[in-house]
């Protein structure tokens, strides 16, 4: 009898000392549909190895997450454990994954950036390939002895390798202004690369889009921490300083 009362007593001591962890809110954002409507990612860029690379580095974050509000949950769930000693675990925890998932964001946007590069190196080699070589400096001259007006008409007419020509060399050398040449190349560029440029264009979406992810990790995953413990500010600094780059 002593003892059933002794065990019910202990069981009741238990689960006064066990804390409850806070409710998080995941983010719902995080997972590949939401991705996909963000980026324009459809069925034709199955086989795009950078974007489906993005696309899943995209989604670790939201599985990441729920992992954590489960681990905390345990912690706080120790009935033997000091309090303060499970807040210290929980920060040491928070720093240790933020710390390691500037891993993630950081191979992501090398990836991206080095699709983004290698279109545009592609884009560059063609003009360099189609520009008339042998009178491309006679073609920029003829083109900046022109008024403004016959110059923009001129160019808006002319074939691929003149047009080449010109923008191969800084603007000036044809009379342009820096405005003129890029919007010039733009045009040039829509027309001739569709499938590159379309891609670019997601690559770049990708990118920002996986700095918004993070940011918001970065944001919830803070958010476990305990205001009270120095620990925070020394470990935000510290991952900003790391995601810079300093």
């Amino acid at each position: 009898m002593n003892r059933a009362i002794g065990a019910k007593s202990h069981a009741e001591w238990a689960e006064a000392q066990a804390e409850q962890a806070p409710k998080r809110l995941i983010p719902t954002e995080f997972n590949a549909e939401y991705f996909d409507s963000r980026v324009g990612v459809n069925s034709d860029d199955a086989q795009d190895a950078i974007l489906q690379r993005a696309r899943r580095a995209y989604e670790t974050y939201g599985a990441k997450l729920r992992n954590w509000a489960e681990r905390e949950a345990t912690i706080h769930s120790d009935p033997y454990e000091q309090r303060n000693k499970k807040r210290m675990t929980v920060a040491k925890m928070v720093k240790d994954e933020l710390e390691r998932n500037t891993e993630v964001i950081t191979a992501a946007h090398h990836d991206l950036r080095h699709g983004i590069e290698t279109i545009d190196s592609k884009i560059n080699h063609a003009f360099r390939h189609k520009m008339k070589a042998d009178d491309a400096r006679e073609v920029r001259q003829h083109v900046k002895n022109m008024s403004s007006r016959e110059r923009a008409k001129f160019l808006a007419d002319a074939d691929d390798e003149t047009v080449a020509s010109v923008l191969a060399a800084k603007p000036f050398l044809s009379g342009l202004k820096d405005a003129e040449a890029a919007m010039l190349r733009h045009k040039t560029v829509q027309r001739l690369f569709p499938d590159e440029m379309r891609r670019r264009a997601k690559y770049e979406k990708a990118f920002a889009e996986m700095d918004a992810a993070y940011d918001r990790y970065q944001r919830t995953l803070a958010g476990f921490l305990d205001p009270e413990l120095s620990l925070y500010e020394a470990t935000k600094a510290k991952v900003e300083k790391a995601v810079s780059g300093e």
